[in-house]
């Protein structure tokens, strides 16, 4: 379990006081019984949770901490620590931390490290480096499984405001020499290895009414680092692969979403496209699902002096694009909403949804 906590920076108050402390603090208990079956774990479990921001001469510390049952005697505590320190624009990341550089890329991975976000007006730079999964050669819990231990590193730079671009760049792999024995483990996955490059930016026309929004990446992905390099290739290109940790269990692959959007005082509409290839993945992100396409439409107004709202969306999405799988399924997900404010008090919602699949065996 992990908490967290974000602060923005602030400039120097000659009158406000020097050191400022404030956070929460949480916990909750669990009883847990079964009949009939045998007892999967221990009757009582525990969570604690809090966070602590310390504002010292101008600059945040948010501290965050998480601790809860594990193990398979449920005895062992679990935690994990970070902070974040922000001075106007300047942001530090130390401990257990997640930063975001573009869905493609890196997105919502936790990482024990550091790393550093830089924003000076319309400028941006972030860069980050640190252990994505620590190694487990003997599992001491049920919950635990054999696996190499995880380092990932990325840079990040942009530039603009309402319209902008930022490239990101992300690279992680397992570290074979991070288990002793590594044959004699039962390893439900191979150690794996990827590189990621993201270009992510917005267009702002019309006054800013009128936005095209987009996400591209392109990735290599290594699904078994032990197995033997490409053969029969110049040996510049060989050099190359190496230091990418590319071989004969490598694929490249794209992703990408783009959208439209044109939003008024009255009236919003826009258009999304998302597409991608079958085998995309990078291991700064924990879920990405591949080998879909994904068309979607959405509309809304304002009516009755912004009382009333109304809004609706379609979509169509497709999967196997690659056809290597025995059969396509389609779905169409459509959806309206109608929200009224009769007083300040009192308002009514009313909602339509429709999901339909269909399948087609190739």
């Amino acid at each position: 379990m992990y908490c967290s906590q974000q602060s923005n920076g602030q400039t120097i108050d000659p009158n406000a006081k020097p050191v400022q402390v404030s956070g929460v603090l949480g916990g909750s208990m669990s009883y847990y019984d079964v009949s009939g079956i045998e007892n999967r774990r221990q009757p009582y479990g525990y969570r604690l949770f809090g966070s602590v921001n310390i504002k010292l001469y101008g600059w945040s510390f948010p501290f965050s901490v998480a601790i809860s049952q594990q193990g398979s005697s449920f005895s062992q505590p679990f935690s994990l620590y970070g902070v974040s320190p922000q001075y106007k624009w300047i942001k530090l990341h130390l401990g257990h931390r997640n930063m975001k550089f573009s869905e493609f890329t890196l997105g919502g991975v936790t990482f024990l490290g550091g790393g550093v976000e830089l924003t000076p007006k319309k400028f941006r730079f972030s860069a980050m480096y640190g252990r994505l999964r620590k190694a487990v050669e003997e599992p001491k819990n049920q919950f635990e499984i054999p696996q190499f231990e995880r380092i990932g590193f990325g840079v990040k730079v942009g530039v603009g405001d309402k319209s902008f671009i930022d490239l990101s760049v992300f690279s992680a792999k397992d570290v074979l020499s991070s288990l002793r024995n590594p044959d004699s483990l039962q390893l439900r996955n191979a150690p794996e290895a990827s590189n990621s490059i993201g270009l992510t930016g917005r267009v702002s026309m019309a006054k800013d009414k009128l936005n095209l929004d987009y996400d591209i990446g392109l990735s290599t992905f290594t699904a078994d680092l032990r197995l033997n390099p490409i053969e029969n290739i110049d040996s510049r290109l060989a050099e190359s692969a190496d230091q990418l940790n590319i071989n004969s269990s490598s694929n490249a692959s794209v992703a990408g979403s783009a959208g439209l959007q044109y939003k008024n005082e009255f009236f919003n509409t826009g258009v999304k496209y998302r597409y991608v290839q079958a085998g995309y993945r990078t291991l700064g992100t924990n879920y990405l699902l591949s080998d879909i396409e994904m068309i979607t439409i959405n509309a809304g107004t304002s009516i009755i002096q912004n009382r009333m709202s109304i809004s609706a969306s379609y979509g169509i999405q497709n999967n196997n694009l690659s056809e290597r799988k025995y059969a396509k399924t389609a779905r169409n997900i459509g959806s309206a909403n109608i929200n009224y404010r009769a007083t300040d008090k009192l308002s009514f919602n009313a909602s339509y949804s429709n999901f339909s699949i269909y399948q087609t065996v190739l």
